[in-house]
C-alpha cells in the first residue's frame, strides 16, 4: 500500500489484524522507472514489492501509536490553552490595567476574583478589590489597587 497523506490509516488499522499490510513512501515508489497511472499503479506496485524494489516503512504497532496520538493532540491542546492565557494578559495591557505586574499569576485565586469582579460590575470599587486578595497579596493591596486606576 502507498503510503498518500493520512488515506492510508483507515484501511491499514482494518487490515492490520488479519493480514500482512506492507505500507510504502511514494519517494522510493517514484525513483523506480515504470508504468505510472492509477488503473495500473496497484498492480505495479505489488509487483515491484514482490521483486523487492520498495521497501516497506516502519509502522508502530497500534498501542504506540494510539499513545502517539493521544500525547501529540494533548501537545496541541497545552499550546492552545497557553496561546489564550497570553490573548487574555493582553487585554489588560490594551486597556491599561497592570495587574500583571503586581500579581505573580493572573490565573490565580487573587486575580481571577479581581478580573470576575471588574467584568460583571458596572462601578469600581477599591476597598471590595481588596477583600478579594489572599495571602501576600494581601501586602500589596495598595499596588494593585494603583494597577488597576485605568478602570476608575
Amino acid at each position: 500500500m502507498e503510503s498518500i497523506r493520512k488515506y492510508w490509516v483507515p484501511v491499514f488499522n482494518l487490515l492490520e489484524d488479519s493480514i500482512n499490510v506492507t505500507v510504502t513512501n511514494l519517494k522510493w515508489v517514484k525513483a523506480v522507472k515504470g508504468n505510472k497511472d492509477d488503473t495500473k499503479g496497484s498492480k505495479w506496485i505489488g509487483n515491484l514489492f514482490r521483486l523487492g524494489l520498495v521497501p516497506g516503512d516502519f509502522i508502530p504497532y497500534k498501542a504506540i501509536r494510539i499513545m502517539r496520538e493521544y500525547t501529540r493532540y494533548r501537545f496541541k491542546l497545552v499550546s492552545c490553552k497557553s496561546s489564550e492565557k497570553n490573548r487574555f494578559q493582553n487585554v489588560f495591557i490594551v486597556c491599561n490595567v497592570a495587574l500583571d505586574a503586581v500579581v505573580s499569576d493572573m490565573f490565580g485565586k487573587s486575580a481571577l476574583s479581581i478580573t470576575d469582579y471588574l467584568i460583571n460590575s458596572d462601578s469600581f470599587d477599591p476597598q471590595l478589590c481588596v477583600s478579594f486578595l489572599r495571602s501576600s497579596l494581601k501586602k500589596k493591596a495598595d499596588e494593585v489597587i494603583e494597577s488597576l486606576k485605568a478602570i476608575k
